[in-house]
């Protein structure tokens, strides 16, 4: 009974706005019942959307899946948990992790009970990585698939929130000395490289115009090049790897 007006209570504050005490109550639930996935996923919730805790919320989230019924979890009820997770890896620069997660999803596609937000959000997710990788084939047929399930002509996945801040933390990398820098996938490793950049002064923000200006960089010692905001979803990596290599050269000469 404690648990139960423990999780009611916290319920009640959660609808108000008041997460603090929301969030204490439904710790204070899971205190008498460790295996509440419900809960688990309530306060994985409130630290991920009101606090901004991502690695609290990742364990959170986890624990809300792993402590559900075998059947469930093979199941595609956990598929809302689930593209929590991958925005999750994502934000943590965890582009790997992330698209397992949303190749986890994709497996359960074909359920009848998943929810149309999940499936949309792991197909749009699903191109954007094959774009990042230079797989234009696999990003086209990917594509098709949402276009299929949408009835729409053209389906993009550049209306997808968290890819629209992948370029904001791309912004935030460059302005962050000691930052991991830019993700740059490596083909034939098949993983991510972080490239280093020592300081802010070299690069340029976006404008209000929605263009990324790449200004000339000493080491390269190349013309600025002005890209298009939709252009850059399909081709920025590519585009900014032979400033970035050159940088990197410019970087390891001075150590």
């Amino acid at each position: 009974m404690k648990q139960i007006a423990r999780t009611n209570v916290g319920e009640i504050y959660e609808c108000i706005g008041n997460y603090k005490l929301s969030k204490h109550h439904y710790t204070e639930a899971l205190k008498i019942k460790e295996t509440d996935s419900w809960v688990w996923n309530k306060v994985g919730t409130i630290e991920y959307e009101h606090y901004g805790n991502l690695e609290v919320a990742q364990k959170c989230f986890e624990a809300a899946i792993n402590t559900r019924p075998t059947l469930q979890k093979r199941s595609a009820a956990i598929c809302p948990i689930l593209v929590k997770l991958a925005e999750i890896s994502f934000k943590l620069c965890d582009y790997t992790k992330s698209e397992e997660l949303v190749d986890s999803i994709i497996t359960r596609s074909n359920s009848p009970n998943i929810d149309a937000f999940s499936k949309l959000f792991a197909l749009k997710m699903k191109a954007f990585f094959h774009s990042m990788k230079g797989e234009d084939e696999r990003k086209s047929n990917v594509l098709k698939m949402l276009a299929q399930l949408t009835g729409q002509e053209r389906c993009s996945y550049d209306d997808l929130g968290i890819i629209k801040d992948f370029f904001s933390q791309i912004e935030n990398s460059f302005s962050r000395f000691g930052s991991k820098g830019v993700a740059l996938y490596d083909k034939n490793k098949k993983i991510y490289n972080f490239i280093k950049l020592q300081s802010s002064k070299n690069i340029e923000a976006y404008d209000k115009l929605n263009q990324f200006h790449f200004l000339k960089l000493s080491a390269a010692k190349q013309e600025k090049d002005t890209f298009s905001l939709q252009s850059l979803f399909d081709d920025f990596l590519g585009s900014l790897s032979q400033e970035l290599d050159a940088l990197k050269e410019s970087n390891e000469s001075q150590n």
